[in-house]
């Protein structure tokens, strides 16, 4: 007998724009109060950024964080390299915690602008 497929039921978007504001709550404390320890940091949004795709179960999801993760630190490192700004202990242009930071608040962002599209009646996509 083939089981029926689930479909999974789409938070509201009062909860994901709380969803997305408390993921961004949660980036920005995390990378200001662990910044000075960069292993502890990476596994930290390792960990966040695992979790979340796995939750999601989405290629949209993992596309945004893709792509968070790569042009983020990318726009970064040219302005580093350019002197706009440095950061402090690392050998690099941009310290190894960076992707998985960017592509956290990228999924937040996004997450955001939808539900507040949402909210307003809007179709966050125009």
């Amino acid at each position: 007998m083939v089981e029926p497929e689930t479909t999974r039921v789409r938070p509201t978007p009062f909860r994901r724009l709380v969803e997305g504001l408390a993921g961004w709550i949660f980036l920005v404390v995390v990378v200001s109060l662990v910044w000075d320890a960069p292993q502890m940091l990476m596994a930290m949004l390792v960990g966040a950024s695992l979790a979340t795709l796995l939750a999601a179960r989405s290629r949209r999801v993992t596309l945004f964080w893709l792509a968070g993760a790569i042009l983020g630190p990318s726009g970064e490192s040219v302005c580093v390299h350019f002197g706009a700004w440095k950061y402090a202990g690392t050998e690099t242009l941009v310290p190894y915690w960076l992707p998985p930071a960017w592509g956290l608040a990228t999924l937040s962002l996004v997450m955001v602008v939808e539900a507040a599209g949402d909210l307003m009646g809007a179709d966050a996509g125009s």
